[in-house]
């Protein structure tokens, strides 16, 4: 027991130490994101059209931490404004949970399989429900910058 005490002892003497680190600092003071604590009912379309800008331009680097990303995609998809808009992020999040994927030499995970085969279905039934939402492969989406929802039934590419 004397041994386990004397550990405890060591980690107190260390505690202080660890919180002037500035890494250790950087990761406690990493809280959820403001909008993910912010009232469904006041985020705004071009809120969640900024906040999926400043994810897809961070995608792929290094550092990014890709399972954060999937989480603020989903979560995004169910704040947003509009049919095309939850269109457009479920699209980026079906995409960014292949990037979970360690290397394209294995297969994906079953779990996020099933999770993207979910995110396509969802897709298509936004597809068939609003006729006026158009899919177009050659339009790039950052060069779009829409800051309001589309009027309704209005044709959405």
């Amino acid at each position: 027991m004397a041994g386990a005490r004397g550990i405890k002892s060591h980690v107190a003497l260390f505690r202080p130490l660890l919180s002037s680190c500035a890494c250790h600092r950087a990761h406690q003071a990493k809280k959820k994101d403001k909008i993910m604590t912010m009232d469904p009912k006041e985020i705004t379309y071009d809120m969640v059209n900024k906040k999926l800008k400043e994810v897809l331009m961070t995608r792929g680097k290094k550092g990014t931490d890709k399972q954060e990303q999937v989480e603020m995609l989903h979560y995004l998809s169910t704040v947003a404004k509009g049919q095309a808009q939850r269109f457009e992020l479920l699209g980026q999040l079906v995409s960014s949970l292949f990037d979970l994927n360690p290397t394209m030499a294995t297969h994906l995970k079953t779990s996020l399989w099933k999770k993207c085969v979910i995110h396509l279905l969802e897709m298509v039934k936004l597809l068939e429900d609003n006729p006026h939402i158009k899919v177009d492969d050659t339009i790039e989406m950052l060069s779009e910058d829409r800051a309001e929802q589309p009027a309704e039934g209005s044709e959405v590419r």
